[in-house]
């Protein structure tokens, strides 16, 4: 939730946790089903846990830019104050 929002309905374990009723006539092979429900979900996992590294990748960048700006900020007053 931390990375898709409160508005995801779905996460991997609601996948991995799912189980469905036997249908009398017809249906899906439940071997298949479950296996399908767990690659999606090691999927959505798998995209989640890159979100949250984007998510830090994002914050060190910002705090990297704001170092460079408080840089410009000091050699600029330099400048001004040696001319």
């Amino acid at each position: 939730q931390e990375v898709l929002g409160d508005e995801s309905l779905l996460s991997p374990s609601h996948l991995y946790n799912t189980d469905f009723k036997n249908a009398l006539v017809g249906g899906y092979d439940k071997d298949e089903v479950d296996e399908y429900l767990e690659r999606v979900a090691d999927t959505m996992e798998a995209m989640i846990n890159r979100m949250r590294e984007l998510k830090e990748e994002v914050e060190a960048q910002r705090a990297k830019m704001e170092e460079l700006r408080d840089m410009e900020n000091t050699l600029r007053n330099a400048l001004i104050t040696s001319q």
